[in-house]
């Protein structure tokens, strides 16, 4: 299966998080930082389970990705070094984010995603 951008150019899942929602769900990819140098724009993109894309966002963020999951609801959680959640509400490809957390309360966080 060929995975592709909005501009059709194939993506190699190897440079990628890669996070699929339960029940055949939509997937989540984002550029994996450990693999691909910042500089150029990262992009957090959702597909159909059949690799059709959904939506494409860029993917600004002040820390790096410590974890990424998908909620029972089907929205998209990532939790990041700076101890910042940002949720992306599926349909609207809408972001909100907190970042009032103990240490301990973000070690628990990033285990539970």
């Amino acid at each position: 299966m060929e995975w592709r951008d909005h501009s059709g150019v194939e993506l190699d899942l190897n440079l990628f998080v890669v996070r699929g929602c339960q029940f055949g769900g939509p997937i989540a990819i984002v550029e994996d930082e450990n693999k691909v140098p910042r500089t150029q724009e990262f992009f957090l993109r959702i597909f159909t389970p059949s690799g059709k894309l959904l939506s494409s966002v860029p993917w600004r963020v002040s820390g790096r990705l410590a974890g990424l999951g998908w909620t029972n609801d089907e929205h998209l959680v990532a939790v990041l070094s700076t101890a910042e959640v940002k949720v992306c509400l599926l349909r609207h490809v809408f972001f909100f984010s907190f970042a009032n957390f103990h240490f301990c309360d973000f070690c628990l966080l990033i285990a539970a995603v």
